[in-house]
This record gives structure tokens, C-alpha cells and sequence, in this order.
């Protein structure tokens, strides 16, 4: 069994719940974040020249353990990256207690050019959402996100907390809304999807990998 928490960062401004992120302006060096006050203007297309010697020190938690919170760059295109003690263990099993509390239910999809979402057997785990701001921690970690990607927390979605029982899946899949499959109205609420932030709350025994098919690639983190 493994839970693991969500969130996709979106694109535009409607109501409070979404914003402007550009996911690029993350620090790709592999040890040290863009400070959010960095000045980042000139990081401008494909060949950024970001600060990276500036670290964020983001809000140490006062729930006992206190770790460094690092990037391990695992690739830079398409940019995939490892962040190392983002959430203590108590931190992690205190989400774990709100998903359950909230009532974890079957996980939904939304096929390919509809608005729709409906139980599939390429989804078969289960997941609930909390609410922004919910409590503290849920705000630190909301907080901490929107620190690395140098976005704000209202540029983020719910974040979810996902249970895999044994033998669980989510088959292969796109994050983001492809225009050519998917509704004008399904871009209505905020824009595109940007970016995936994944913080496993309880790592698998065995499995639980993230599984990126065109790369060959198979990535699994520890709890936080």
C-alpha cells in the first residue's frame, strides 16, 4: 500500500483558485532553488540564465523533524526533478489522516475529447481532495510548492491525496489538456496544466513507481 499527495499547477487567472506559473523558471542546477525574490526577467525561452546561486529557505515545519529541503535534477528536458524532504513524517501521515477523513473514493478519469469524468480500469486507485488552506500543514505545503516553482498557491489545484492498494494503477496518461481531444470549455477553468508536483506520503514496499513510457524511465522517492 502507498499513499501519495497531487497537485497541477494551471495557467490562467479565474476566481482565486488559479494563476499565471511558468514552470520554467525553475532552478535546474540540480542543489540550490531561484530564491523567490530573484530577479528572473531576463529568463526569457529556451535558454534561460537564471539565478542559481540563491537558495529558498522554505517555512521549516514545527512538527518535530527538521531536514534540508533539496532538488536532485533527474532531467533536465523534459524537466523532471526529485525534491528531497519537502514534508516531514509526521507531516506526510497527518495528510494521510485528512484524505481518510475526507473519504477516499474511486479515482475519475476524463476521456479523451469529453468533460466527463468516469470510473475506468486504466484508474483504479482511490483519492480524495482537500481543501485549499485546509490547515496548516496543508497551507505549508501549498506554500513550499508555489516557493520552488516561483509561483503562488492560488496558481495550484486541490491538492489530492491518492491511495494504492496492492496491485492498484493509474495506466498511462496525460497530465495536461491536449486542445485537439479536449472541449474549449475544459480550458475555462484556469487554463492548461503546467506541471505535476507528486510527494509520496508513504512510499511502497515494492513498486510505486512514476513511470514516464516515452523516456524509459521509472522514478520513485521516499516518503516526503
Amino acid at each position: 500500500k502507498t499513499y501519495i499527495i497531487i497537485i497541477c499547477l494551471v495557467e490562467l487567472m479565474v476566481s482565486c483558485s488559479f494563476g499565471a506559473a511558468h514552470i520554467s523558471d525553475i532552478n535546474p542546477s540540480g542543489n540550490n532553488f531561484v530564491s523567490g525574490n530573484a530577479d528572473v526577467s531576463q529568463c526569457v525561452g529556451n535558454d534561460r540564465n537564471c539565478p542559481s546561486d540563491q537558495e529558498i529557505v522554505p517555512p521549516l515545519s514545527s512538527h518535530g523533524e527538521k531536514e534540508v529541503l533539496w532538488v536532485e535534477t533527474i532531467k533536465k528536458v523534459p524537466r523532471i526533478f526529485l525534491i528531497h524532504n519537502l514534508a516531514t513524517k509526521v507531516e506526510c501521515e497527518h495528510l494521510i489522516r485528512l484524505g481518510i477523513e475526507k473519504g477516499l473514493k474511486a479515482a475519475l478519469i476524463t476521456p479523451y475529447g469529453t468533460n466527463q469524468q468516469i470510473e475506468s480500469s486504466s484508474r483504479t486507485n482511490s483519492q480524495a481532495c482537500l481543501d485549499f488552506g485546509q490547515d496548516s500543514i496543508v497551507s505549508k505545503i501549498e506554500q513550499s510548492l508555489a516557493d520552488i516553482t516561483l509561483t503562488k498557491p492560488e496558481h495550484g489545484e486541490h491538492l489530492q491525496v491518492l491511495h494504492y492498494n496492492h496491485s492498484q494503477r493509474f495506466a498511462n496518461h496525460h497530465d495536461y489538456f491536449d486542445p485537439a481531444t479536449h472541449p474549449p470549455e475544459t480550458f475555462l477553468q484556469g487554463g492548461n496544466r503546467l506541471a505535476t508536483a507528486i510527494i509520496y506520503l508513504r512510499a511502497a514496499e515494492e513498486g510505486g513507481e512514476t513511470n514516464f513510457v516515452r523516456l524509459g524511465l521509472n522514478v520513485t522517492a521516499p516518503a516526503g
